[in-house]
């Protein structure tokens, strides 16, 4: 808890109040003098965004899911399913992740940039939300990904909803090199009657 407190750079006061625990308490937790309660447990886990698995210590995030990946996503067009692979920073706080896209082909054409927001569940599933500029859905949607055991790629899709109100959904991938993006795309599409 100490360790992660200061990795937030927050100071015990603001733990405190944060999660509605005593300063007293948290130093006691802290200190290995007392365990908190499963309650009091899911509110300090909260204030310091990790998991109560994390916070016992009994679940370790892969270390390095931060820096540049390669994205690709199926998006739904007038002329049948498109695919469009770009890169995307990843900014990883504990099991949070957050995904900005704004280089490559998405730069040139933002209609097609998002933002996506990711949390990391049993070591391997990320499930989280995205926001697009795209026309062709509302600006804001689901994502569920698993990720490799090595995590160097993360397979899944998307929903959203389009315009009209109906839903819409497709694939959607994480690599963290391109070549890797590009095959994995070849074989959805490849799999995917109507997916190019």
């Amino acid at each position: 808890m100490r360790s992660r407190r200061a990795e937030l750079g927050m100071s015990q006061s603001q733990l405190s109040q944060l999660s509605n625990v005593s300063m007293r308490q948290v130093a006691r937790y802290e200190g290995g003098n007392q365990q908190p309660s499963l309650p009091v447990a899911v509110s300090l886990a909260k204030a310091l965004s990790i998991s109560v698995d994390q916070l016992a210590g009994q679940y370790e995030a892969p270390s390095d899911l931060g820096g540049k990946w390669w994205s690709a996503w199926e998006l739904p067009s007038d002329t049948g399913n498109q695919t469009r692979i770009h890169t995307a920073r990843a900014h990883q706080r504990g099991n949070h992740l957050q995904l900005d896209t704004g280089e490559g082909s998405f730069a040139e054409n933002p209609e097609h940039s998002s933002s996506v927001e990711l949390r990391l569940y049993s070591s391997d599933v990320l499930v989280g939300t995205f926001h697009t500029q795209s026309n062709a859905v509302r600006p804001i949607g689901s994502l569920f990904y698993n990720l490799s055991s090595d995590g160097a790629s993360a397979m899944g899709r998307w929903v959203g909803q389009r315009p009209d109100g109906s839903i819409a959904n497709g694939w959607a991938l994480l690599t963290r090199s391109e070549e890797l993006a590009q095959a994995l795309v070849a074989e959805i599409t490849d799999y995917e009657p109507g997916f190019h």
